[in-house]
């Protein structure tokens, strides 16, 4: 349905995204997922024919609709777009924004299209209402239905949960994924928000400084991050430098510590080992000392921040019930089935 290849977007020669190449299928859900200014936008842009394509290519059902010197026109590519603010009209009824696009065909067949988006988003008492009657979540699902009334092969979305509080943010995304699902259409959104990347996405891009940095499963990318870039920007973790040895081992100011399989890094490799919260424990026979200098309450369990004898901190999952304090000194247990290490040199992981 959709591909790039090697696609670069500039402003004024200027390039704010480069070596871009991933694909989607037709159905699948795409997200490409990073910090503000990263690119994201711009390579929608590009995809949409907002913006040329400074180098590479941009396919839709296999044909070349943007490379260097030739843009096809947005109006051409059968994509739809839901914008961060709804762009709802504010003079129009819902019905009448669902209509908007409608507009070639004939009166009978506009009504009986609107009739069925508006059943689809689950709205059919609301037709006649105007935007500044609905809430934020109604007016995202009309943004939605307007932007599947012509029956695009693509959808866009930039930012699309944006301007709502948490809960309906996560809500609101698992609606919106199952009705895109049942339309088996192929959409790519951009967000900053890694909860709204993983409840919506099928395929996430972790995207910095205008390049793809993974393109994956989000499970895969979670499990398997490509490079320690990926891995800090989809979870919280800590950086601790440590020693490959000969013995299937890693040690540094952690201590000593056996891996469950052999490293391809070379015996005395200098690494990084990311530590995620939940491969710290609290564990009172630990030979890992460290001190509680800040806890924060989750609900389910507290997020520790422990120091080091050396000053290094690590982030630890601790249970309501042990009762932890500030300034209390811990023993700590590391869950290294499962561990992140990363080349210091190049920040590829190792395996």
């Amino acid at each position: 349905m959709l591909a790039l290849n090697n696609l670069a977007v500039a402003y004024h020669r200027r390039v704010v995204v480069e070596h871009m190449s991933l694909a989607l299928a037709k159905g699948e859900i795409g997200c490409l997922l990073g910090a503000s200014g990263c690119g994201k936008t711009s390579v929608l842009r590009a995809i949409a024919g907002f913006e040329p394509a400074y180098a590479g290519e941009v396919h839709l059902h296999g044909e070349k609709v943007s490379t260097a010197g030739y843009t096809l026109a947005p109006e051409k590519r059968r994509i739809g777009m839901v914008f961060q603010d709804f762009a709802l009209f504010p003079h129009l009824t819902v019905a009448e924004n669902i209509a908007f696009g409608l507009r070639t065909l004939p009166k009978r067949a506009q009504q009986e299209r609107v009739n069925e988006l508006l059943e689809l988003v689950e709205l059919q008492a609301l037709g006649g209402r105007y935007s500044h009657a609905l809430s934020g979540g109604q007016q995202q699902r009309v943004a939605l239905a307007r932007a599947l009334a012509a029956k695009p092969d693509l959808l866009l979305m930039d930012e699309p949960f944006s301007s709502l509080d948490t809960e309906l943010r996560e809500s609101l995304a698992c609606q919106i994924r199952a009705i895109l699902k049942r339309q088996d259409i192929a959409a790519l959104l951009v967000t900053h928000d890694k909860t709204e990347a993983f409840t919506m996405a099928d395929k996430i891009g972790v995207m910095d400084k205008g390049r793809l940095l993974q393109w994956d499963k989000p499970v895969t990318l979670f499990d398997r991050p490509a490079s320690i870039e990926v891995a800090e920007f989809i979870s919280k973790a800590t950086r601790i430098r440590v020693q490959h040895s000969k013995r299937q081992r890693i040690s540094g100011s952690i201590g000593n510590w056996p891996l469950p399989q052999p490293l391809s890094a070379a015996p005395d490799a200098e690494l990084h080992l990311l530590l995620r919260p939940h491969q710290v424990k609290p564990c009172d026979d630990g030979a890992l000392k460290g001190k509680v200098i800040r806890q924060v309450f989750r609900g389910n369990d507290y997020l520790c921040e422990v120091e080091l004898a050396n000053g290094e901190q690590l982030y630890c999952q601790a249970p309501l019930h042990l009762n932890l304090t500030v300034g209390q000194e811990i023993g700590l247990l590391l869950d290294l089935q499962q561990p992140w290490l990363f080349d210091i040199a190049t920040g590829a992981r190792v395996v």
